[in-house]
């Protein structure tokens, strides 16, 4: 096809991306206005008219923040039918004033066949048309022919290649993308899936499961809002840096009904990515844990040593050991949590001595006086909060770490001395990852506090900067961004009066649940971490993917069946990637030869690409390591070659001095990690130290696996020894 003809197509989508984008300038504009009428209303006096108002007005937010974030790459596909029909398919839906469509959601049915359509099932399309744009210009256009009896002339308006592979060599950013111009046939069956029941993705690296998890949460957001908006998609992910990686598909995906938190977030009031060594983190996510915690709080259900005495205006008696193990007994018997339970406890305390006074004491006004000074006793009171406490989760934990008496009668049936021994800390020990799901536990078996909980001052500001950056990124998407800026918007619309969202609703309320739950990297949770989640989503409404293969967290379970079963017992259906968009095929055979290694019998997806860029094994002195990573850095970032990440041990901190010659503006393009943190990442080139030391771990070789499949462009692997004698030491160590 010529240049003229090439030119000509890309003006006609052009045309039509003019008239999507009108559309949704006329959307926003309308949007705002509708916003602000509803927050300028201040007619409404009764409370089911502020009710309604403050519907209305969330309605319009939520709907202004959706069309707002979908402004980059409004418009990316076209299908041209068998019957002369054309639809082009977009981010959001859009219609023109006289309603004719301008463009279709592509979660809508019509768009579906955009990704399933094939050669042998074209779906009755003739002609997929992938469109590329920059801010608001079609950029190139590239077209799959889907069906051979098309006309001369209609063939003469054919351009371009296959969009798939042209976006999968693009340099990485550092943030994840959005998938939806490049979806493909067996991702899209999984995005579509049915809502009801669990659903398990096994992908290997670079299959996309992430990203088409993130996209299926958008399609049944879409696909079935009414059942699922209010309570929301909570979305679960490893750590922090893995959620800040996929912040911007949510963002981008435009949906205000999606809450993300990594695990060490999701107990309120506390944010961590530190995590506990591996004997501890084993113990902690077990679920003798719950036993554990069980005893340990009825360790806190005292008896007093001996009876004490009491006075209530004159009136002298005795409270009674037996009286307050009656009353014990009474609370326990009752099968509340243990704050809820204490109301029972009081009652029947205070019920025993008012009957006392009321038998012995005949005069009525000394009697009413008694019974008044009973019920405002100080000292009663005071003795109740000692013998059954009300505690908060923190309260309770830390006393099983610390407490010596405790921690013997918390831990004495159910641990090992070794393993009860591995649950001491110090008072001034941070909180661990490992330690969210104990205290979740802990949250759960207490129950609702008569204190108030307090989001630390920490998490609060980490909060409120989420809030803000939120906020810019509706500027910017808007096309505003440089009139407003992301605090200024938040202020505009975030009065004190204004309605909470729903990510304001369930990070503050401890019992929120969600209609349905998307877990990524699940093949590292424990099993108290799956009781967490499951928590959240009692329907088990879910969608669950990771990696088997990858598998390395102390504590998880080794395939989904040890992993799920305890916690899923009406089962799940489980699917499997199997194209492998990412990783170069050039990698397979290390990423094989792992896994073989290893004794892993998990099947390493197809790689659909090459680089021609083969593995490179660059052997060197142990000491000479570091000045061969300054070297390699510094020979990728100077050729602006995109994201670089060293992937090491993860006790390799003491070999980095080479850091320091970096230059700071460049290192946002490096990342120094371990393949834990590696997990989900992907990076341009990658530089894997040390294999043989990754090795001696425990979980070595999954972690090597993770390694050399972060790339997308280029691998080098550092190290002393020639890879066949690592892999064949590490073969003999394995059958040992």
């Amino acid at each position: 096809m010529g240049d003229d003809a090439h030119d000509q197509q890309v003006d006609i989508e052009q045309q039509h991306l003019d008239r999507a984008f009108d559309c949704l300038d006329h959307e926003l504009t309308t949007a705002d206005a509708d916003l602000r009428a509803t927050n300028a209303d201040h007619s409404v006096t009764t409370p089911q008219g502020r009710s309604e108002r403050d519907a209305r007005a969330k309605h319009h937010q939520q709907r202004l923040t959706r069309l707002g974030s979908v402004s980059g790459q409004l418009c990316f596909g076209r299908l041209d039918f068998t019957d002369a029909e054309s639809i082009h398919i977009g981010r959001v839906g859009l219609s023109d004033e006289d309603r004719n469509t301008i463009l279709v959601d592509w979660r809508a049915e019509a768009a579906s066949a955009f990704y399933r359509a094939t050669p042998l099932d074209p779906h009755g399309v003739t002609r997929r048309r992938h469109i590329s744009t920059r801010g608001r210009d079609v950029t190139s256009i590239d077209d799959d022919l889907l069906d051979n009896e098309l006309s001369a002339d209609q063939r003469s308006t054919l351009v371009g290649e296959a969009a798939l592979l042209a976006a999968l060599s693009e340099h990485r950013t550092g943030r994840m993308g959005n998938i939806v111009a490049t979806i493909q046939s067996e991702q899209d069956q999984i995005i579509r899936a049915p809502l009801k029941g669990t659903l398990v993705v096994q992908g290997g690296p670079g299959t996309g499961k992430t990203v088409v998890a993130l996209h299926r949460a958008a399609y049944l957001l879409y696909e079935h809002r009414g059942a699922i908006a209010t309570n929301g998609v909570l979305v679960v992910g490893p750590n922090a840096r893995f959620m800040r990686y996929i912040e911007n598909v949510i963002s981008e995906l435009g949906e205000g009904s999606v809450v993300r938190a990594a695990l060490g977030e999701m107990h309120i009031g506390i944010r961590t990515d530190a995590h506990d060594d591996p004997v501890t983190a084993v113990v902690k996510g077990d679920q003798r844990m719950c036993l554990v915690l069980a005893d340990t709080i009825r360790a806190q259900q005292r008896l007093p040593t001996s009876d004490f005495a009491l006075r209530f205006a004159g009136f002298a008696t005795t409270l009674t050991r037996a009286a307050v193990k009656s009353a014990r007994s009474s609370a326990r018997d009752s099968r509340r949590p243990h704050n809820e339970a204490s109301t029972v406890f009081r009652k029947n305390i205070r019920r025993l001595l008012t009957r006392e006074i009321t038998s012995q004491v005949k005069d009525e006004i000394d009697r009413e006086n008694a019974l008044a000074a009973l019920r405002s006793s100080s000292l009663l009171a005071a003795a109740m909060d000692i013998l059954w406490p009300t505690l908060t989760p923190e309260q309770l934990v830390t006393s099983l770490y610390t407490d010596n008496k405790i921690h013997r009668l918390g831990t004495r049936h159910h641990l090992t001395e070794d393993e009860a021994a591995s649950l001491r800390r110090s008072t001034s020990d941070g909180w661990t990852v490992e330690d969210i799901a104990v205290l979740d536990e802990a949250r759960s078996q207490l129950g609702v506090s008569e204190r108030p909980v307090r989001v630390v001052p920490s998490a609060a500001a980490e909060d409120e900067q989420i809030r803000r950056d939120e906020a810019q990124h509706a500027a910017d998407s808007t096309g505003a961004g440089w009139a407003v800026d992301g605090a200024t918007l938040l202020a505009r619309y975030d009065q004190p009066d204004a309605i909470d969202t729903l990510r304001d609703m369930a990070v503050v309320d401890a019992n929120w649940t969600y209609s349905h739950v998307m877990v990524d990297e699940a093949q590292e949770l424990s099993n108290m971490q799956w009781r967490m989640i499951v928590k959240r989503c009692p329907t088990r409404s879910m969608t669950i993917v990771g990696d088997m293969a990858q598998a390395s967290s102390p504590g998880a379970g080794r395939s989904w069946n040890a992993a799920l079963a305890p916690h899923f017992p009406k089962g799940w259906e489980l699917v499997q990637l199997t194209v492998n968009y990412r990783t170069p095929a050039e990698i397979e055979p290390i990423a094989v030869a792992v896994l073989e290694a290893g004794g892993i019998d998990v099947v390493h997806p197809r790689a659909v690409r090459s680089t021609g860029s083969e593995p490179e094994v660059i052997i060197v002195a142990r000491d000479a390591f570091g000045p061969a990573l300054q070297t390699l850095v510094v020979q990728h970032l100077a050729a602006h070659e995109g994201t670089i990440a060293v992937i090491g041990a993860a006790d390799t901190g003491d070999d980095l001095g080479w850091l320091a010659s970096i230059d700071p503006n460049e290192r946002v393009a490096l990342s120094v990690i371990d393949a834990a943190a590696a997990k989900g990442l992907e990076f341009d080139t990658v530089v894997v130290v040390d294999p043989a030391r990754m090795l001696r771990s425990a979980s070595g070789h999954a972690d090597l696996y993770v390694a050399v499949t972060r790339t997308t462009r280029r691998l080098v692997v550092l190290t002393d020894t020639p890879m066949a004698n690592v892999l064949a030491e590490s073969n003999r160590s394995f059958a040992e």
